[in-house]
């Protein structure tokens, strides 16, 4: 399936001289994002791809190949598009060896198997820290829509002289220490105890958040 959704948004081959230039790179994430112009897809295209190589599809493909079983030369197959269309291009040329071995029913060699696993290894890492980095965005994209809403919620209470409950309160201070002036703040929760609302709006929308 990952396969199938990849193809349809990239180019079905590589050309040998792309291969070649690009031999070195794990994974031309640049390229990647240049071509599919999206990077929410290709974060997603590559947290999918982490999960097969780990736990999915095409975690047993080394052994798969060692033993020489059944499956082995599909999934090879399979990878080799996958890595190649997803510009992971040392474990394309690796599987594209081994493809070609299969098809001409040549040995394949321990140096061939030990490749194939340094590859996978090198780019799950790789894969590992891109998602790693995508989920931390999550992470703070969240946290700064929970700030916004409580900056909302705390202006709107201001605007019609009601009285704010504490915990919306300290929440909104705590996540606005990295946002704002500590004695801002002071001041502002001064301005909150006395109730003095119309100053603590005016500060407020002096701030940036």
């Amino acid at each position: 399936e990952l396969y199938r959704v990849i193809r349809k948004h990239t180019q079905q081959t590589i050309s040998l001289t792309n291969k070649e230039k690009n031999s070195e790179k794990i994974l031309d994430i640049e390229g990647l994002l240049a071509e599919l112009e999206s990077q929410e897809f290709v974060e997603k295209i590559l947290l999918q791809f982490k999960e097969q190589l780990e736990d999915g599809e095409f975690a047993r493909v080394v052994e798969q190949v060692k033993n020489k079983e059944k499956e082995a030369q599909r999934v090879v197959h399979s990878l080799k598009g996958v890595s190649g269309n997803i510009k992971a291009y040392d474990l394309y040329t690796i599987t594209q060896i081994i493809d070609k071995k299969h098809k001409e029913d040549s040995l394949i060699t321990d140096r061939d198997l030990s490749q194939l696993q340094m590859s996978i290894d090198a780019l799950v890492k790789e894969l590992r820290a891109v998602t790693y980095k995508s989920a931390n965005k999550g992470q703070e994209s969240a946290a700064q829509g929970k700030i916004s809403d409580l900056v909302a919620k705390v202006k709107q209470s201001l605007k019609g002289g009601d009285l704010i409950e504490e915990e919306p309160l300290d929440s909104l201070i705590v996540g606005l220490q990295d946002r704002v002036n500590k004695e801002e703040l002071e001041q502002f929760k001064t301005l909150i105890d006395s109730f003095e609302f119309a100053e603590a709006l005016e500060l407020m929308n002096k701030w940036k958040v």
